[in-house]
């Protein structure tokens, strides 16, 4: 791009003259790069994006591999872009910034993409941790691949991917890759679900509501039901549990007939796995807020659970 548009269209969306711009766009406008980002993120802050996409493209051209993947993102949100993004992504990559790269790479085989991923990893980069150890898992012939893709979420859980962490946990709870490990699975549960990821609480309120290697818990398992549906994943696979989700939240927030749903969706196990345990506590929670059905409901299970013998 020109540097007079470039300083035309910062003078439009900045909106005022130039003796009172902001000194990081002036500066932007002299071509210092960092100043460019600095200016973009404000923008984008500012909810001002036309801003600072235009911002980040100028650090882009200045060099700046920062500028080129943070226009990869801009470009990302919208599918019609997809070329844009993965210009930018190239220019990104070319410039040094290793995600760039990866992100790339995933657009091309498996087989071909872990040099990339494995390069990301060695220079710290979580997301390459976690794209090398989803491709050991899906090209995996022997146990000790296997391992090692294990091996490689911990790291990209260590390495801030929340995903990893979750992926990590699911390995040692069930033993894949690695010996089982209940406690272990359980701590990277936690990290995952401490990271902001829905599946990583809604498995530890699982664990808590079966007593799967620990005490059963109603009261903490409904708390992590509560934290997954404040981080609810809005991807397809985590969908089923929507409903459930977002009656935890609304129950959460002293609400009595969402309490009561979200009993009764596990009394009947429609979307999540029968749990009358939690089931009770919900109920009992819609029971206090003064909703009738709600007692009857905690009392019926009461009733079901003297006659099964259930302390």
């Amino acid at each position: 791009m020109k540097h007079w548009l470039l300083f035309a269209v910062l003078v439009m969306g900045f909106g005022c003259a130039t003796s009172k711009a902001d000194p990081r766009w002036e500066a932007c406008v002299d071509e210092d790069a960092q100043q460019c980002m600095n200016w973009g993120k404000h923008s984008a802050l500012d909810q001002k994006p036309d801003r600072a996409l235009v911002a980040f493209q100028f650090a882009c051209e200045l060099g700046e591999a920062d500028g080129c993947m943070e226009m990869a993102k801009f470009f990302g949100r919208i599918p019609e872009n997809k070329a844009e993004m993965n210009q930018a992504l190239r220019e990104s990559c070319d410039k040094g910034e290793p995600l760039a790269c990866v992100e790339l790479a995933k657009f091309g085989s498996r087989r071909n993409a872990i040099p990339v991923f494995k390069s990301a990893c060695e220079q710290g980069v979580g997301r390459g941790c976690a794209e090398w150890a989803a491709a050991k898992r899906d090209l995996w012939r022997l146990e000790s691949e296997l391992t090692e893709s294990v091996r490689l979420d911990e790291k990209a859980c260590e390495l801030g991917v929340s995903s990893s962490c979750l992926r990590a946990g699911q390995a040692y709870y069930f033993g894949s890759g690695v010996p089982q490990d209940k406690p272990k699975s359980e701590a990277f549960f936690e990290r995952s679900c401490n990271e902001e990821t829905g599946d990583g609480c809604a498995t530890l309120a699982k664990i808590f509501s079966e007593g799967v290697g620990v005490d059963p818990d109603p009261v903490k398992a409904r708390q992590y039901y509560t934290l997954a549906a404040k981080h609810q994943p809005q991807d397809a696979q985590s969908r089923r549990r929507s409903k459930f989700l977002i009656n935890v939240g609304v129950c959460n927030r002293g609400d009595a007939i969402a309490c009561y749903n979200a009993g009764l969706i596990l009394h009947e196990g429609v979307e999540v796995d029968r749990n009358l345990t939690t089931a009770r506590e919900f109920y009992n929670l819609s029971c206090q807020r003064g909703l009738e059905r709600g007692c009857v409901a905690q009392r019926s299970i009461r009733k079901t659970e003297r006659i099964a013998g259930t302390p």
